[in-house]
């Protein structure tokens, strides 16, 4: 089908009214990134794939823990940082984890992953959530926790993780 030069001007003055809207409520990034128009975020000159977020952000930790939540959380007060900003995601819950709500929501600091299902919903054709979240424009920051250069969930690996990311000034004990 092709259109007219009337038509196709037509279309384009409606598409021009839709994207002046879409920046205004904020709703820009993910409407391009729905119709797989994200290269046109990805100019390095400015921000429209940045999410911005705050050293003092939420902190999401998906995945299988040998480590219960209690201690997860009695070591980040070791470090300062508030039980109140903390989710975990669980290994079953990981499987039907909406991840879209991270995408673009600024509320959300650095996702600490841990093993998760390869086969989860939302994750379109990345081989996993966590490759996902990495390659997909608006995401937090995503950790990879490991023990024995495996996805791991460890007290170990959690303090590092943690330790890491106060040390280079992205996350704020608060």
């Amino acid at each position: 089908m092709s259109l007219t030069t009337e038509q196709l001007e037509d279309l384009l003055e409606k598409i021009q009214g839709r994207i002046f809207i879409a920046n205004r409520d904020g709703s820009l990034c993910s409407i391009l990134t729905k119709i797989g128009w994200q290269d046109l975020l990805d100019d390095p000159g400015d921000d429209f794939g940045k999410v911005t977020s705050y050293p003092t952000g939420k902190i999401i930790v998906i995945g299988a823990s040998s480590v219960k939540k209690e201690h997860l959380l009695g070591i980040a007060k070791g470090f300062g940082i508030s039980k109140n900003r903390f989710e975990f995601i669980d290994f079953e819950e990981a499987k039907t984890f909406n991840y879209g709500k991270l995408q673009y929501n600024g509320v959300y600091r650095v996702v600490l992953a841990g093993p998760i299902p390869h086969k989860t919903t939302g994750t379109g054709d990345s081989s996993s959530a966590i490759v996902a979240m990495e390659k997909g424009l608006g995401f937090p920051r995503v950790v990879r926790l490991r023990s024995s250069n495996e996805l791991k969930i460890t007290k170990q690996s959690f303090k590092e993780g943690l330790s890491s990311l106060l040390s280079e000034g992205f996350l704020q004990a608060v």
